[in-house]
């Protein structure tokens, strides 16, 4: 969706129309009890999570400025840089097990 958003935000420069990627990281909202992995996601560190407020906040003034993207929090940030650093097999290999759990193969990648 990043990319998606990066191309569209490229074909709308100059138009008026401003599309900016959201990258929150963990939010505190309502979805996670609709999947049913509230008690897994509880275990996450409380550091890691923002308010649907800040996401919001912080979304809306990224797009009034016509940026592209917008990672919010400084965790995700270092995240975010770890993950285009490191080979993919490590990311894979780092991750938190509900992700893994989606069935991403890193042998195939």
């Amino acid at each position: 969706m990043v990319s998606a958003s990066w191309g569209a935000w490229l074909e709308c420069r100059g138009s008026g129309v401003h599309v900016t990627a959201s990258c929150p990281g963990y939010t505190l909202t309502e979805f996670h009890d609709v999947l049913g992995n509230r008690e897994s996601m509880n275990r996450m560190p409380k550091w890691m999570w923002s308010t649907s407020e800040r996401v919001v906040s912080k979304t809306w003034r990224a797009c009034e400025a016509d940026k592209p993207q917008v990672i919010i929090g400084k965790v995700n940030t270092i995240i975010k840089t770890l993950c285009h650093l490191l080979p993919r097999r490590w990311v894979v290999g780092i991750a938190p097990k509900p992700i893994k759990a989606r069935g991403y193969d890193s042998a195939k990648t």
